[in-house]
């Protein structure tokens, strides 16, 4: 084993980069968070907002995408941390300090150590199963599983640890899961007044927790919310989320359809077709597509600044959807719609692409509308 305790720990951490002691402190952090569910209904309603946007922020940190916001981590950092220490969040907290501009594997060290993760988390003594048979004593599994996250950061870049699940060779700890328990149950006793961050936090911790992190640009708009709307509250917090999620959902519907778009294009006019390709904004896009492909940038360029405009935004989803109607226009004047799917890409005009493919140009239209609610 790599580590087995706290000295081949500090040993081991000597000698990692500063990316590695940052991923290895989120995941020992990460791993101790569901003991916020011990905390009184009064702490954890202070501590929530709080650990969340910190642990966030140290594991998008680990994954090496917050390049350039050393300055954004440091005051992130001293408004989360000041006045909420516990022997719980200091393991958070940690985390997150290590996150800052400095190569310090003590910190890392802090975070695993009894002093700090085991002492703090209340699992000095040993865990039994239902059965009270004597299992794995807990500082020996979490010693355990840090070994198992050293082997990885050996061998792969620090966003690929967070693939993994948090507990690889075992199940989460019976104590630890009855913490997490408690913790969903308060978060379900408070769906009514913070129920949307609620539920996106339990999400989020979902996925680090099985080894299917959301998508890591995602986490990263997440972590960059504005201090002014954490300190407005949760519910400010979560309408700038759903604004998030949905900006970046119709990100990727957007991209889908480019590239069926282009797709079109290739099949229509490179095998065998007579017109070459017309470059619009340099995608060689056909020129029976400019009515689908002009409101698409068009959109684009509006989800692209910080707070589209409504009233525009309307008007590019009009236009998208009577793109839409002239391809359904087009599908009913013909007879012969059945046609062979591996010969459906030929068809030279705009309807007949939009009558046999709009699914993801629905996709768009359904994503835009959602962005459009949520502004």
């Amino acid at each position: 084993m790599v580590i087995s305790d706290e000295d081949s720990a500090r040993a081991w951490l000597k000698t990692q980069s500063h990316s590695a002691l940052v991923a290895f402190s989120a995941r020992a952090a990460l791993r101790a968070l569901p003991r916020l569910g011990d905390e009184s209904e009064i702490q954890i309603s202070k501590l929530l907002g709080r650990v969340f946007r910190s642990s966030i922020i140290s594991t998008v940190a680990a994954a090496e995408v917050l390049d350039g916001e050393e300055e954004f981590l440091k005051s992130a950092f001293y408004s989360t941390a000041a006045d909420t220490w516990s022997a719980f969040a200091d393991a958070v907290f940690s985390a997150h300090y290590a996150a800052l501009d400095e190569s310090n594997p003590e910190i890392a060290v802090d975070v695993l150590s009894s002093s700090v993760l085991l002492r703090a988390a209340g699992y000095d003594d040993d865990d039994s199963d239902e059965a009270g048979e004597k299992t794995v004593e807990w500082s020996e599994l979490a010693y355990r599983q840090a070994d198992s996250d050293a082997r990885l950061l050996e061998n792969s870049r620090p966003a690929q640890l967070f693939q993994q699940p948090l507990w690889l060779s075992a199940s989460m700890p019976v104590t630890l899961a009855t913490s997490y328990d408690k913790l969903t149950a308060y978060c379900s006793s408070q769906n009514e007044q913070w129920g949307d961050f609620l539920d996106f936090f339990l999400e989020w911790y979902s996925g680090m927790l099985n080894g299917q992190p959301m998508p890591w640009d995602l986490q990263r708009r997440v972590a960059l919310i504005d201090e002014a709307i954490w300190e407005t509250g949760l519910e400010a917090v979560a309408e700038e989320i759903e604004k998030i999620r949905t900006k970046f959902d119709l990100e990727m519907r957007v991209e889908e359809l480019e590239a069926e778009l282009r797709h079109a294009t290739v099949n229509r006019h490179g095998i065998g077709g007579n017109m070459p390709p017309e470059p619009l904004h340099d995608a060689p896009i056909a020129q029976e597509l400019v009515i689908v492909w002009q409101p698409l940038e068009e959109l684009k360029d509006e989800v692209a600044k910080d707070d589209p405009d409504p009233t525009r935004l309307q008007k590019i989803i009009e236009a998208l959807v009577t793109a839409l109607k002239k391809g359904f226009a087009w599908c009913l004047k013909k007879c012969d719609l059945i046609v062979d799917t591996a010969i459906k890409w030929a068809i030279p005009t705009v309807g007949g692409y939009l009558a046999l493919n709009p699914e993801k140009l629905e996709a768009v239209i359904e994503a835009a509308k959602k962005l459009l609610g949520a502004l």
